[in-house]
C-alpha cells in the first residue's frame, strides 16, 4: 500500500536545479562524516536511486546488488603466501620423487653396465680360446713354489717368513693364466690369513699385489667382472636435496598458485629425466640452477600454449 504513495511522491516532487539539465553531482560529495562518505563510495559503484524507474524495480535492483557474493578464489590463489605446513609437505613429496628417480636412473645405468660386461666377457672368451695355453713347465714351477710356501706356513715361525720372499718373486715372474690358477690352487694358498696378516710388511705387500693381479686376470679371462652395487641414498641426503629444491622454488614463486605450478614442473622434470636426480644428490648440479632452468622452461611453455590457443567462434551464423 505504501509503494504507490512513494512512487507518487517521487513522481510529483518538484524538480531540483540539477534535474534541469545541469550535471548531477557525484555520490562521493554527499555526507559530512566518515560513515556517510563510506556509504556514498559503496553506492557510487552500483545502482543509485532516482526518478527514472518505479520504486519496486529499484528495490529489486538494490536487493540483487547487495546480495552478490564476491568470488575470492582468484584472489586467494594468486595473493596468498604458501604456509609452512604446505612447504613441509612439499619437501616430503620431493624426497619421494628424488628417491624414485634416483633408483630408476641407477637401475638404467646398471643395465647398461651389465650389457657392457657381457660384451666384454664374450670378447674375453674369444681371446682366451685363441690364446695358447701356458706351457707344462709353468705348472710344474708354480707347484714347486706352492710347496715352498706351504712349508714356511706349516712351520709358522716368524724367522722363516722372510724365506717366502723368493718364491713370491718367482711366482710374480711366471706367465700364470686362469688354467694354472685352477690346477695349482696357488691363489687359495696366498689367500690364507697367515700371508695376509704377516708380520713382514714386504711379504704382506707382495702377497696382496699377486692376489689382486690374479683376480683381475681371472675375471677378465672368464668374463666375470663384478658389476657395481645398487646405489642407495640415505634419508638425510634425500632431505637435504629436497629442502634445497623447495627453498629455491619458494624463493622464485612465494605465492600459492605459481608455487604449486613450479613444484609440479619440478616433479615432472625428475620423472622425465631421472638422471638429474643422481646429479642433484651427488652435488653435481646445484638446486638453484636446476630450479631456475625448470622455471624458465615452464614459463616458455606457458607463453607458447597461450599463443597457440585457438580462438572460439561464438557467431551462430558461421556455425550454421
Amino acid at each position: 500500500a505504501q509503494a504507490p504513495l512513494a512512487e507518487k511522491s517521487l513522481s510529483t516532487a518538484p524538480l531540483q536545479p540539477h534535474d534541469w539539465g545541469s550535471p548531477r553531482p557525484s555520490m562521493n560529495s554527499f555526507g559530512t562524516d566518515s560513515a556517510e562518505k563510506s556509504t556514498s563510495k559503496i553506492l557510487g559503484g552500483g545502482p543509485t536511486l532516482d526518478c527514472t524507474r518505479p520504486v519496486d524495480r529499484q528495490a529489486k535492483s538494490l536487493s540483487a546488488f547487495f546480495s552478490q557474493v564476491d568470488d575470492l578464489t582468484f584472489k586467494e590463489r594468486s595473493v596468498k603466501n604458501v604456509s609452512e605446513k604446505g612447504r613441509a609437505k612439499v619437501v616430503e613429496t620431493l624426497m619421494e620423487a628424488l628417491s624414485v628417480a634416483s633408483a630408476a636412473a641407477d637401475s638404467k645405468a646398471r643395465r647398461l653396465e651389465l650389457k657392457a660386461l657381457a660384451d666384454a666377457a664374450a670378447s674375453a672368451a674369444l681371446v682366451a680360446a685363441a690364446a695358447p695355453a701356458a706351457p707344462k713347465w709353468v705348472h710344474e714351477e708354480v707347484l714347486e713354489q706352492v710347496v715352498l710356501l706351504q712349508r714356511v706356513r706349516t712351520r709358522g715361525r716368524a724367522a722363516d717368513i722372510l724365506a717366502a720372499a723368493e718364491p713370491l718373486r718367482r711366482l710374480a715372474a711366471l706367465p700364470v693364466d686362469s688354467k694354472v690358477l685352477k690346477r695349482t690352487k696357488v691363489a687359495l694358498e696366498l689367500n690364507s690369513d697367515f700371508w695376509k696378516k704377516s708380520d713382514a710388511p714386504e711379504v704382506r705387500q707382495m702377497v696382496s699385489v699377486l692376489v689382486k693381479e690374479w683376480k683381475n686376470m681371472y675375471r677378465g679371462e672368464q668374463g666375470t667382472a663384478a658389476a657395481s652395487k645398487p646405489r642407495v641414498f640415505s634419508q638425510r641426503t634425500l632431505r637435504n636435496a629436497a629442502t634445497d629444491l623447495e627453498e629455491s622454488a619458494h624463493g622464485k614463486t612465494p605465492l600459492v598458485e605459481k608455487y604449486q605450478d613450479l613444484v609440479r614442473a619440478l616433479l615432472g622434470r625428475l620423472a622425465q629425466v631421472p638422471d638429474q636426480a643422481i646429479e642433484l644428490l651427488d652435488g653435481g648440479v646445484q638446486a638453484p640452477a636446476f630450479v631456475g632452468r625448470v622455471h624458465k622452461a615452464a614459463l616458455a611453455q606457458e607463453v607458447s600454449a597461450r599463443v597457440k590457443r585457438p580462438k572460439l567462434d561464438h557467431d551462430p551464423a558461421k556455425k550454421a
